[in-house]
């Protein structure tokens, strides 16, 4: 007998050349879109400022942990965030807003699979649903990389939870 842990989703770029996301992904897509909103992806690979974009994000973090009051391990402090950035693969998305990043994804390359790690976003990357510019630009990147998956990953915490906001949200991308 094997209990499921959790639903984990993926993105298999090879099962088709187009997706069906959830439609209200789309709805969520468009006021980033309409309000100029720009995504810029930064490989890291032979940056030198990625301690720039490790206080950057641990900032955008801090909004995360005061959120959802994340406490313990997943509360990342600042010199974790720089070893995160350092790791080999790492792949940043920043989103941009009137020249400001209001949100940023981080995710690995290993071989021809990509894996989503974390988004963080201040409170107007919230409010322009910048988390879902930043994820449709990253699939769409990957795909044209010639990645074959992006592991999406599942629920935050030690729970299965489908309702929740983040599973609904990796779930709509999955196919």
């Amino acid at each position: 007998y094997v209990k499921q842990f959790q639903t984990h989703h993926l993105v298999n770029f090879n099962l088709s050349k187009e997706f069906s996301w959830q439609h209200g992904h789309w709805d969520k897509i468009r006021p980033f879109a309409k309000s100029c909103g720009e995504v810029e992806n930064v490989v890291l690979f032979n940056t030198v400022n990625r301690t720039d974009y490790a206080k950057e994000f641990h900032s955008l973090y801090q909004n995360l942990v005061r959120k959802h009051s994340i406490t313990g391990v997943a509360n990342f402090n600042e010199e974790s965030i720089i070893q995160m950035f350092n790791t080999p693969g790492v792949v940043l998305f920043k989103a941009v807003y009137k020249g400001k990043i209001v949100g940023m994804s981080v995710f690995y390359l290993m071989g021809d699979t990509a894996v989503y790690h974390l988004n963080a976003s201040n409170h107007k990357g919230y409010y322009l649903n910048a988390a879902y510019g930043l994820m449709y630009h990253a699939i769409t990147f990957f795909k044209q990389l010639g990645i074959t998956k992006l592991i999406l990953g599942s629920n935050a915490g030690d729970q299965d939870s489908p309702d929740s906001g983040l599973s609904k949200f990796k779930a709509g991308w999955s196919n």
